[in-house]
């Protein structure tokens, strides 16, 4: 009865949904080409769910890699600064997916990226940043409809030292556009045109976020011609190196405990 009461007991300390258990949100050196985030605006990531996974960031020496797109609208500015307070209380500081793109260093880090265009929104919320001394990657949507102001934004959060990158010129599902019209149009189309309209503004964006998250191996290959990195989302991505040696470990594992037979 004792055991089955000590069961119940670690269970409620548990969060509902255990994004710590996730090995692809969590990067390592080796990982590189395609890494993956976790929206952090889904209801059921609340704050004990993101602690847990920022204590494994921290126990492990990983990367954990949360990404939002509105402050204020599809999530709270709380919940951000939420986040950035519980990750500087575990020693956690922000690493850029340029600095990734570079190379995952084996140390308990914190990436935070926002998606889309929501420029004026990001530039609101330069503050609480900087009261944390923390830096993001902010993946740039729909560049050519954004306003002068709206650049002079981007060029200010660069200058506090955020990362400007990349997140397609219309937005389109990748897959979906590929297999409509094949690869190389979704490359001239929703690639090309942007990211040169970027490049003549100055900017230098090496990494690729997939709208939406959804990637394929083919694209990841046509894409990694023009980009150091590609960010995915949860469940999206392709196996990291560690989680196949893990794969591995635990078979020999298997193989060792298995008992013989004739």
């Amino acid at each position: 009865m004792r055991s089955a009461l000590v069961l119940i007991v670690v269970a409620a300390c548990r969060p509902a949904f255990d994004l710590a258990d996730r090995e692809d949100i969590f990067a390592l050196p080796g990982d590189k080409h395609v890494m993956c985030a976790a929206s952090m605006e889904w209801p059921h990531i609340d704050r004990d769910v993101i602690d847990a996974a920022l204590d494994r960031a921290h126990d492990d020496h990983k990367v954990l890699q949360l990404f939002a797109h509105d402050p204020g609208v599809t999530v709270d500015v709380d919940k951000i600064e939420m986040v950035l307070r519980d990750a500087t209380a575990r020693g956690l500081t922000t690493i850029t997916y340029r600095e990734l793109a570079s190379g995952v260093p084996r140390e308990a880090r914190l990436a935070f990226s926002f998606d889309d265009w929501y420029v004026d929104h990001w530039a609101q919320i330069a503050d609480v940043f900087i009261r944390y001394q923390a830096r993001a990657t902010f993946f740039v949507g729909e560049y050519d409809t954004l306003t002068d102001e709206q650049k002079d934004e981007l060029r200010l959060l660069a200058h506090d030292g955020h990362d400007i990158e990349y997140h397609s010129t219309r937005h389109e599902n990748a897959p979906q556009y590929a297999a409509k019209h094949g690869v190389d149009a979704y490359l001239a189309n929703e690639i090309d045109p942007d990211l040169a309209a970027m490049r003549a503004d100055g900017w230098e964006p090496i990494v690729f976020a997939y709208p939406y998250g959804h990637r394929s191996d083919a694209l990841d290959r046509a894409l990694l011609t023009r980009f150091t990195l590609l960010r995915s989302i949860m469940r999206e991505c392709p196996r990291s190196a560690h989680e196949t040696a893990n794969d591995v470990r635990r078979d020999l594992d298997d193989d060792i405990d298995e008992p013989l037979t004739e």
